[in-house]
């Protein structure tokens, strides 16, 4: 099985995503992919036939894994809008239970190049958790 592995799950409202690596640096390049599928409609990551444009840095520190995901997940989005850029590419330089040091690594999007937009991603059923020798979280992203 490749890791980090992306399921979807339906949900009524929202964007509800389960995400399965070996460890927490699977986990957040997971999460990175769930986001990238759902505005591009697409399975693009680690630049894969992709030259990036964009680059930006995240320095994050939060009190733990919860915390420090969902704030991931919002700065990511908050840069995507920002910047206009789909992030593929995820350099993680740091990453413990209180910090990431990283780099996404994206491509700029023309102005209406986006699928869906998604508001943020919330607390709500987030639970990371070890399941038979891995690590899962189910993430809820309001859209």
């Amino acid at each position: 099985m490749q890791y980090p592995k992306l399921e979807v799950i339906d949900h009524i409202s929202d964007y509800y995503v389960k995400v399965t690596g070996r460890n927490m640096n699977e986990i957040f390049c997971g999460a990175l992919m769930a986001i990238t599928y759902y505005y591009s409609d697409k399975y693009v990551f680690n630049g894969r036939d992709l030259e990036f444009d964009v680059t930006c840095e995240i320095k994050l520190k939060e009190d733990c894994w919860d915390d420090l995901l969902i704030v991931f997940l919002n700065e990511v989005i908050f840069l995507m809008e920002e910047n206009r850029a789909l992030f593929c590419g995820l350099e993680i330089e740091k990453l413990n239970e209180n910090e990431i040091c990283a780099k996404l690594n994206g491509i700029r999007q023309e102005p209406c190049g986006f699928s869906g937009e998604i508001k943020a991603a919330s607390y709500h059923d987030l639970n990371i958790k070890k399941d038979q020798g891995n690590l899962t979280v189910n993430i809820l992203f309001d859209i």
